[in-house]
């Protein structure tokens, strides 16, 4: 399995997901911070099949169609560019890959903490169930599953049928 990670912070999700995928896989892990990315790279250096870098969702150059998830762990408000990030991120996974977004709180509790944060993750808020269907939709992915409650934020898409047949016969 090949796995993106955008905002992998210090990499303790990176490194159970490289466990995870073994030494066939890969994980692209990044972060836009140096500093986190640094730490991630140190957590996940005895793990030859996770790759971490500096850059952002909206800018890294992935290979087209070579993923099978990209799993958006606690980094959804914080792309710059939701649209572009989403296209982008899409755009790396092959037409049957899963697109993930997760959070231990709910949408609610995610932007009152924003609010009251540092003034840096002000404006990070997690759009409205709506919004981030229309942002999936407009690359051609739809929702599976979607809750959002006191227990967390969990969103599952994949391509819409009829767009994974367009995408692949591109």
């Amino acid at each position: 399995m090949r796995v993106i990670e955008p905002g992998c912070g210090t990499g303790r999700l990176t490194e159970l997901l490289a466990q995870r995928v073994g030494p066939t896989g890969l994980v692209v892990a990044f972060n836009i911070s140096s500093a986190m990315t640094a730490a991630c790279a140190q957590r996940v250096k005895r793990l030859p099949q996770a790759d971490v870098y500096c850059a952002s969702a909206e800018e890294f150059p992935f290979p087209s169609q070579a993923f099978d998830l990209a799993i958006c762990h606690q980094v959804f408000p914080h792309f710059d560019d939701k649209r572009r990030a989403v296209a982008n991120l899409a755009a790396a996974l092959k037409p049957t890959g899963r697109f993930v977004i997760f959070h231990f709180i709910g949408s609610d509790a995610i932007n009152d903490f924003h609010r009251k944060a540092d003034p840096s993750v002000l404006h990070d808020m997690m759009p409205s169930e709506g919004v981030v269907r229309e942002l999936l939709g407009s690359v051609g992915l739809e929702v599976l599953s979607f809750s959002d409650d006191e227990d967390g934020y969990m969103l599952t898409a994949s391509f819409a049928e009829t767009s994974r047949l367009r995408y692949q016969a591109r």
